[in-house]
């Protein structure tokens, strides 16, 4: 996971705090907790699940828009034929890594 992105998270963490929006900072904090146990819980592992991986992108790009607002759209379409989202695997982080460096 990039320094860079845990510290703007821990910023848009505080700024929530001091206005005083309780109810979007745990919104965000459960969102980033969530992200973070499955990058660990993934991290010593060369490919994952298209589902994890794909769940993890979700929570990504949710933490980009509550951190932008709604100004931000991260429209994404995965069109799945032969492969099963449960059985097949994916390089670990490679399209969270990749909408990373588009955002």
């Amino acid at each position: 996971m990039n320094p860079h992105f845990i510290f703007n998270a821990l910023n848009s963490i505080q700024d929530l705090i001091l206005k005083n929006d309780m109810r979007q900072t745990n919104k965000y904090l459960v969102k980033i907790s969530r992200l973070i146990r499955e990058v660990l819980k993934t991290s010593d592992k060369e490919s994952i699940t298209l589902e994890e991986e794909l769940d993890m992108l979700g929570l990504y790009t949710d933490l980009e828009k509550l951190r932008f607002g709604e100004d931000l759209s991260i429209p994404y379409y995965c069109r799945i034929r032969r492969l099963s989202k449960r059985n097949d695997t994916v390089t670990a982080l490679n399209y969270t890594a990749l909408c990373r460096k588009c955002v």
